[in-house]
């Protein structure tokens, strides 16, 4: 998933790489063809953000959030792009969905602390 993701990316940006996430689901979902896990978005928005594509990453988490609103790990995701791009109010948002959503997340409470005393 990620390398048929990253390479409709190279071709043709956010958008071709969202419309080919969208077509393949809908055509290959429940079979062996691809993964479909809440991880498999995650991971190609790590890898679009590491290589300084951050509004790109943060399209491809809030896709992930269409198909599985309830993701903690995907919250924490955008709570850290945002981060990077110093959108502190933005993340610390996120974090606290991330919270909400898995309580025991002491990353996303110590991400809380430290861009809530930057704001200070």
């Amino acid at each position: 998933m990620e390398q048929v993701l990253s390479h409709a990316f190279e071709e043709g940006g956010i958008d071709v790489a969202k419309e080919k996430y969208i077509e393949l689901r809908k055509k290959y979902y429940g079979g062996f063809t691809y993964n479909f896990q809440e991880n498999r978005l995650i991971l190609v928005a790590d890898k679009l953000v590491s290589s300084g594509n951050t509004d790109a990453g943060l399209a491809i988490l809030k896709l992930n959030l269409d198909y599985f609103p309830q993701s903690a790990f995907t919250f924490y995701s955008l709570g850290e792009i945002y981060a990077i791009d110093k959108k502190d109010d933005l993340a610390i948002e996120q974090f606290k969905k991330s919270l909400a959503l898995n309580p025991n997340n002491p990353r996303a409470k110590r991400r809380i602390e430290q861009l809530s005393k930057k704001e200070h």
